[in-house]
């Protein structure tokens, strides 16, 4: 069972969990389901959204809130390309990538 989380981070550089569920699947709709409980807590705006490339969970972010900007987990898109280096060479290639993002 996937959990769905939206952390925040304060302005003192804190990171605060503001909402979570645990769901059957991670879709759209319980993406958006959680963002509605933002909503519903007074969360009127979010300036900058940081996801992985799940598309639902994107679909979701510009349904809900379609003037926040959107960014790709740093992780992510670094273990995306990883992938496509030989498993030999990935150690080396890591601070390289590191040094870049």
């Amino acid at each position: 069972m996937p959990i769905l989380a939206v952390i925040g981070i304060t302005v003192e550089g804190q990171r605060e969990v503001l909402a979570f569920r645990v769901g059957e699947r991670e879709n759209q709709m319980a993406w958006e389901d959680l963002m509605d409980d933002l909503k519903e807590r007074g969360v009127e705006k979010v300036g900058l959204w940081i996801t992985d490339g799940n598309q639902a969970t994107i679909n979701a972010v510009e349904h809900k809130f379609p003037d926040s900007a959107r960014q790709r987990c740093i992780k992510h898109k670094m273990d995306n390309i990883l992938g496509y280096i030989p498993k030999k060479q990935q150690e080396q290639v890591k601070p390289e990538l590191k040094a870049i993002f």
